[in-house]
């Protein structure tokens, strides 16, 4: 519909269920053996992960996209998905989708993050564009883009490069509210045992 009122000609659309990313259970004429079997290009996603189910079977579905590729001797499509980091002033199920990533061989290298711009190639720079200040009372909500492809032996050592800033990115949010609740755990401490002294010392007075 969108493409209609653009006036871009030439568009289909189809569905696909995710559940359905094993292609050796879909047929050629499904709706999932379909689209799984085309040939792509380019593809782009945004803002798919909003629970446990779905982080899990994304994964899986670009793996089996990259797959039949490989099977065919194409080159596999670019993909590009953007993540919004800390959704919902927590992890929005960000660290289970890069740990779903990692079951299935599949390389995350960060491009861009919100308030940072694009990856500048510096590791330790990159790795850091995802901290915030220790002031900050809670996390707001961060789009990051990354491009996936498969860790395939070519690129190990390149994806295990990238792959520490990924997880940086990915599981700051947990780190930080982890750190925070540290914080605050000793602060409560600090306070009971400050009134406790206060109490002890008018009880001897």
């Amino acid at each position: 519909r969108s493409a209609a009122w653009s006036g871009i000609e030439r568009v289909k659309t189809a569905e696909l269920d995710w559940s359905s990313y094993d292609i050796s259970d879909s047929g050629p004429n499904t709706s999932a053996g379909g689209v799984l079997r085309e040939s792509w290009d380019l593809v782009v996603g945004s803002d798919l992960v909003y629970g446990e189910e779905t982080a899990a079977l994304l994964p899986k579905v670009i793996k089996s996209i990259i797959n039949v590729h490989r099977e065919r001797g194409e080159n596999e499509p670019t993909i590009f998905y953007c993540q919004t980091l800390h959704r919902w002033g927590a992890s929005g199920f960000d660290e289970s989708f890069y740990s779903n990533c990692q079951l299935n061989n599949l390389c995350l290298t960060p491009v861009w993050l919100h308030n940072f711009g694009h990856c500048t190639g510096n590791t330790d720079l990159d790795s850091k564009a995802v901290e915030i200040d220790d002031g900050v009372v809670s996390l707001q909500q961060r789009p990051a883009v990354f491009r996936i492809s498969c860790s395939g032996l070519n690129n190990r050592d390149k994806c295990r490069h990238l792959d520490g800033i990924a997880k940086k990115w990915l599981t700051y949010s947990k780190t930080w509210q982890l750190r925070k609740d540290d914080e605050n755990g000793k602060s409560e401490e600090e306070c009971m045992s400050t009134l406790f002294s206060t109490v002890l010392e008018g009880n001897l007075l």
